[in-house]
């Protein structure tokens, strides 16, 4: 499909949480020839732009967004040896079960986690205890303002629990990503791919019309009740948001169509006909029960796009 702006397009199907308005600009770039294009479109035209992968990360106001969104679909993958490198449009589960069906092995906990290799790099995507940062060797990166490109390296991205440089660079936008991998038995790799997903579908609300997790979870230090805890979490470096939700009896919370699951308190789900105002104020009614419960100040993982308190980020 040739490359191509459209306007005013619907921005809620390119979203898990199915919520969002209109794009004022749309389009999607499969390479990195249609990336530079419609940068320079979007600088010529001085219109703000925004840049998205799987959406499973967003909330998008209702308003939508007065720019343009450019969707990031690239989803080459390529295996050199023990390397394997991706497009930022790459689907994060196809690539970790790519890897596990050649053998390798690394990524075996991300095959049911949702969205593209440039939002996980960006965000150090992680579950069961691993995360993007013990495999991630090399990023391809542009600069969305000098228009220059450069690669950085695990050391250079800066990368922590769910966070890396690429948030404190709003400019930058990775295009490709090489990770290192570890040479195993393809079967075992598939069957660990297996064991990860019965994991997740036993504990998390799979196939709903929601984001990945919705908050941080935030360190132990920022506690300032321990006496309000487990005995076992204070050996931990975080406390798990979803026992923090349940323990202010938060699941099952319903306002307007959002509602806090009851599998699992820190994934909250579209029932149907959710607006940005229903989740935008489902997260906050959360956020303040948790501070009024524990002194704790969530953070959330998911991003707003077109609200206007909040800027643009991208992926």
């Amino acid at each position: 499909m040739p490359f191509e702006i459209t306007e005013n397009v619907t921005l809620a199907p390119f979203t898990t949480y199915k919520i969002g308005g209109p794009a004022r600009y749309f389009c999607r770039v499969h390479s990195y020839d249609e990336l530079k294009e419609a940068l320079i479109w979007s600088h010529k035209n001085e219109i703000p732009f925004v840049v998205i992968g799987g959406g499973s990360n967003l909330l998008v106001h209702d308003e939508g967004f007065d720019g343009l969104v450019i969707k990031m679909e690239d989803r080459g993958i390529s295996i050199k040896g023990t390397l394997i490198e991706a497009g930022a449009g790459a689907v994060l589960a196809t690539v970790a079960y790519t890897a596990s069906e050649a053998g390798l092995s690394g990524l075996e906990w991300a095959f049911g986690v949702p969205g593209t290799i440039g939002g996980a790099v960006r965000g150090n995507a992680g579950a069961f205890g691993s995360d993007m940062s013990e495999i991630v060797v090399d990023v391809e990166v542009i600069d969305t303002e000098k228009g220059t490109v450069f690669h950085l390296s695990p050391q250079e991205i800066g990368y922590g629990y769910r966070t890396s440089r690429f948030k404190k660079e709003p400019t930058w936008l990775i295009t490709r990503a090489l990770f290192q991998m570890n040479p195993d038995d393809s079967a075992y790799c598939m069957e660990r791919v297996e064991e990860f997903l019965e994991k997740k579908n036993t504990s998390q609300p799979t196939g709903k019309q929601c984001a990945g997790s919705v908050f941080q979870n935030p360190p132990i230090s920022d506690l300032s009740r321990i006496s309000e805890v487990p005995v076992e979490f204070l050996s931990r470096e975080r406390i798990p948001v979803g026992w923090l939700l349940e323990q202010c009896n938060l699941k099952g919370h319903v306002i307007g169509q959002a509602c806090i699951s009851t599998k699992h308190a820190n994934f909250f789900v579209n029932l149907g006909g959710a607006t940005y105002e229903d989740m935008a104020g489902l997260i906050r009614f959360a956020k303040d029960r948790v501070a009024s419960k524990f002194g704790i100040l969530l953070k959330e993982e998911i991003q707003y796009i077109g609200n206007p308190n909040t800027v643009p980020l991208n992926h």
